[in-house]
């Protein structure tokens, strides 16, 4: 997993491209399973358009 965050600290139209708050979670130390779980999540909610 990349740990690079960026912050752009500016408001862009659209959906957001990166998963920053996902990648936090593994810098902060949070459990590899729920690291995944998330990133699942957020893969279905984008596939599907809603949670």
């Amino acid at each position: 997993m990349d740990k690079d965050v960026v912050f752009h600290y500016q408001l862009l139209k659209g959906r957001a491209v990166t998963r920053n708050a996902i990648k936090l979670l593994g810098v902060m130390g949070y459990d590899e399973g729920i690291i995944q779980e998330a990133e699942e999540l957020a893969e279905s909610f984008l596939e599907k358009g809603s949670w």
